[in-house]
């Protein structure tokens, strides 16, 4: 394994309170075994699980010949797995077991021995087995079958970037209502990604934790037009640049606008081929923010549309790109950031290609946008199908 997917893999386990009785009852219990193996510390894990089958004993008469096991293996003094108890607490254990009989042995006979084992297991063992490669592999490799794993064996942490309730939502590459929102964390980090050259780690570290085969990529583009910055984003955000041949004929579009200091709007449209060569269905949600230093920035980043089969004929590209539009003295400046994952390799190029060519029709179009201002004739718009999840803007540009 990798050490920058450990790293990914770590930090989002860290946002998980992940339960000690989820992982000894579920699919972990036996990656959990594993370190304890591995640690020479068996004994507790060993004995929760007796006492667990123990409790689960209906008939009195096997309940107690099993609790008779259990005193022999893990309780009694210089027993092959003796756990680690006081010198107290076993010998009313002893005690009790000496009053109980097939007739009347209780349900709660180990539990003055459970409690301090079980706690011992949590607070001193288990932390850490959570950040051991043992429980990181186990986590990836399940992961890759059940994106919401770990969402099964824990609780996100309020605090965590991809609680919920933080500011910062989980970048959930499938497509619901939490994957529509993009924040102002989520702006702030993209804008320091642009003006960084820097991978887009803080919009798709989940993503890349879950995928095996890492063929990802970024690609920057920055150039300048003689337009002002509140055309740029017109000319981006306008509806004529909607003309993708995939939109043409199959296509579901659904907008939101809300304005909370700033004007943020968030789409999404589900369409057939969202890039020509991988046929499957696709969903982007674009926002636009206007930034306090005056600039504007656009973000579109995608999500799957989990109708569609996963079948080894279809490909998941995970896609997120950054627009910032920035005023300068004879124009402006657009800069242009996209990073792929794709799981697909001999796609990969192909994509990749895709992304150069869009950006520089993205110049062509405002260039031609500049053009048939100065001349007054009507451009071409060769171009005009390039950003077709940058929708509806031009018409609610009165609420800016």
């Amino acid at each position: 394994m990798g050490s920058w997917g450990c790293e990914q893999t770590l930090e989002l386990i860290s946002f998980y309170d992940i339960s000690l009785d989820k992982v000894l009852d579920g699919e972990s219990s036996e990656s959990f075994e594993a370190f304890l193996t591995k640690t020479h510390n068996t004994e507790p894990f060993l004995f929760l699980k007796a006492v667990k089958k123990f409790v689960d004993i209906q008939d009195v008469d096997s309940r107690y010949n099993a609790a008779k096991d259990i005193m022999k293996e893990f309780v009694e003094p210089n027993s092959p797995k003796e756990i680690n108890v006081s010198s107290t607490t076993r010998q009313h254990a002893m005690d009790l077991m000496q009053q109980s009989n097939s007739t009347t042995c209780a349900l709660n006979l180990f539990e003055e021995l459970r409690i301090p084992v079980y706690m011992e297991l949590k607070d001193d063992t288990f932390p850490n087995f959570l950040s051991s490669d043992i429980f990181v592999e186990h986590i990836e490799e399940m992961l890759r079958t059940n994106t919401e794993y770990l969402s099964q064996i824990g609780v996100m942490r309020v605090n965590s970037p991809n609680s919920p309730t933080s500011p910062t939502r989980r970048k959930n590459t499938l497509f619901s209502k939490q994957s529509l929102q993009i924040n102002d964390e989520d702006f702030d980090a993209m804008c320091q990604d642009i003006k960084a050259d820097d991978l887009l780690k803080s919009m798709l570290s989940v993503s890349i934790s879950q995928s095996r085969n890492r063929h990802f990529t970024r690609y920057k583009n920055t150039f300048s037009v003689e337009l002002d910055r509140e055309e740029v984003f017109n000319v981006l955000s306008s509806q004529s640049t909607r003309l993708d041949e995939a939109l043409k004929s199959k296509s579901k579009v659904e907008s939101t606008f809300t304005c909370n200091g700033y004007y943020v709007a968030t789409t999404h449209d589900i369409y057939y081929c969202p890039f020509p060569m991988t046929h499957r269905d696709y969903s982007s949600v674009t926002s636009c923010r206007r930034q306090s230093c005056g600039s504007i920035i656009i973000i579109k980043k995608s999500v799957v549309n989990p109708e569609v089969p996963s079948c080894k004929k279809y490909v998941r590209a995970h896609h997120v790109q950054g627009i910032l539009i920035e005023n300068k003295n004879d124009g402006s400046q657009i800069t242009i950031l996209s990073f792929i994952d794709l799981s697909g390799p001999s796609l990969f190029k192909k994509l990749v290609k895709k992304e150069k060519r869009d950006a520089r029709l993205c110049q062509a179009v405002l260039e031609e946008h500049n053009e048939q201002i100065k001349t007054g004739k009507k451009g071409s718009k060769k171009g005009c199908f390039l950003y077709e999840s940058l929708m509806y803007f031009e018409s609610n540009k009165n609420t800016l």
